[in-house]
């Protein structure tokens, strides 16, 4: 789906709690360089409070060579998801931009790389 369609609908992408956007970046004390991990512990990168995530839950990481970003379920307890399909644990999933990503089904997350952010939210609040 393209951020102008995405733009045209938000009804369909619409959250049940507060959205935040969360910046994927790296800790400055960051365990593994060039990943950006998501989990329950203080540790992680993206930190989600909440029994259901796991300590290490999933990563994402960034191809040069393909010029894209992936996501990889680290053997979480209560899985990871892209657009509603299961990740495999440890095969890294290519994200688009407007991917809906899942943990644990407790937190859910559109993606978009910042370019594709600034027009999203150009084109739904202008």
């Amino acid at each position: 789906m393209s951020v102008a369609e995405l733009a045209a609908a938000p009804a369909e992408h619409s959250f049940d709690t507060t959205v935040h956007v969360q910046p994927l970046t790296n800790r400055t004390t960051a365990s593994f360089e060039g990943m950006i991990n998501v989990g329950r512990t203080p540790n992680n990168d993206v930190v989600l409070l909440s029994r259901a995530i796991s300590k290490l839950h999933a990563y994402f990481t960034y191809s040069r060579t393909d010029n894209a970003y992936f996501l990889t379920d680290a053997t979480s307890t209560n899985g990871t998801l892209i657009n509603g399909k299961k990740l495999t644990p440890k095969q890294p999933e290519r994200i688009f931009d407007g991917d809906t990503i899942n943990f644990a089904h407790e937190f859910r997350m559109l993606f978009f790389s910042a370019p594709s952010f600034h027009d999203y939210l150009t084109e739904t609040y202008t």
